[in-house]
């Protein structure tokens, strides 16, 4: 297989196909557990089950396995068949709720995010299972639901709800606490730059690099004062990077010690 996709995921890894329908299969893949120390899978709770080689079976095979179990949405629960990819993980946790501008509706993410929260949760749980079974000798099961890593990663948005009552927004490019923080268009074919500043002496910095008249705005001298002209403010910065070169401008903004690029 000569695909890039199969080979970013699998180089330095070997391969095999199993039936797991046929009882050779099964014989097979116990014979593999019982030389691993870990498997991992994400079929539907269901599956593993009917087969007869989720981690109870398993433990038989090899006593101190460590089975990741990563799935959708846990190993319990009303939802724990429901099959899920990324995208769906997505607009079930919230995130894709949270994605697009302020006048639009949800977006899905540029990559599928939740694949990729789900697996660094597995790695970690992985990980801290062999360390365990290092100390003690005992194997573990983790039960991992993707749902449940995805929803963790929104926590600030959960909170601000449950503590403020705040129902948070799409935003766009924009942060709830800094400005200005977008992306500007320039001069040429789909050329931009993002600039971030996050505090009051950055600001000043910026305003020294611009040396415009207009950045010297005193309204905009503090954060409160820039967030409450947001809009202005990031007009003001796209009318003068609109003529220039992405390169030039962030070459200039790095130099006056404001993130650029």
């Amino acid at each position: 297989n000569d695909g890039g996709m199969y080979h970013e995921a699998n180089r330095n890894k070997s391969g095999i196909s199993l039936d797991l329908n046929t009882d050779r299969g099964k014989e097979l893949f116990k014979e593999m557990v019982n030389v691993s120390d870990v498997v991992a899978q994400n079929f539907p709770p269901r599956v593993m089950r009917n087969f007869g080689l989720d981690y109870p079976n398993l433990r038989k095979v090899k006593p101190d396995i460590v089975v990741l179990d990563s799935t959708a949405y846990g190993s319990s629960g009303p939802w724990e068949n429901y099959i899920g990819y990324g995208s769906s993980l997505q607009a079930v946790t919230g995130l894709t709720y949270l994605t697009g501008y302020e006048d639009g509706g949800p977006v899905q993410g540029g990559i599928l995010f939740n694949d990729t929260l789900g697996a660094l949760n597995a790695t970690y749980a992985i990980l801290l299972a062999l360390a365990h079974r290092e100390r003690t000798g005992q194997g573990q099961w983790i039960d991992l639901s993707q749902y449940e890593a995805g929803v963790a990663h929104l926590g600030e948005a959960f909170m601000e709800f449950e503590i403020n009552g705040v129902a948070p927004t799409r935003r766009g490019n924009s942060h709830p606490d800094h400005a200005p923080y977008g992306v500007y268009r320039c001069t040429g074919d789909d050329a931009w730059v993002s600039i971030t500043v996050t505090s009051d002496a950055e600001w000043a910095n910026f305003v020294r690099t611009a040396g415009e008249p207009w950045a010297s705005n005193r309204d905009w001298e503090t954060v409160a004062g820039r967030l409450a002209q947001r809009e202005a403010l990031d007009a003001a910065i796209s009318d003068w990077v609109e003529t220039r070169d992405k390169h030039e401008v962030m070459h200039l903004v790095q130099a006056g010690g404001v993130a650029c690029g």
